[in-house]
């Protein structure tokens, strides 16, 4: 697919790729996350409470079952 390319690109490659494209000549990005996002991701725990009321930011989270 990326022999279809103009100027094929291969980005953050596992090792297999990284070296198909060492042998074709392909340029190779390694980006890593980008500033500005999100420090860690946010653990949301569902595991419930006991109550059947979601606090209001959770609310349509859970349903009856």
């Amino acid at each position: 697919m990326l022999e279809a390319a103009g100027h094929p690109v291969v980005v953050n490659p596992e090792p297999k790729l990284a070296a198909i494209a060492r042998k074709r000549g392909w340029a190779i990005e390694n980006w890593s996350k980008a500033k500005g996002g999100p420090m860690s991701t946010l653990a949301v725990s569902t595991r419930r409470t006991g109550t059947r009321t979601p606090p209001p930011a959770m609310s349509g989270y859970w349903t009856e079952r």
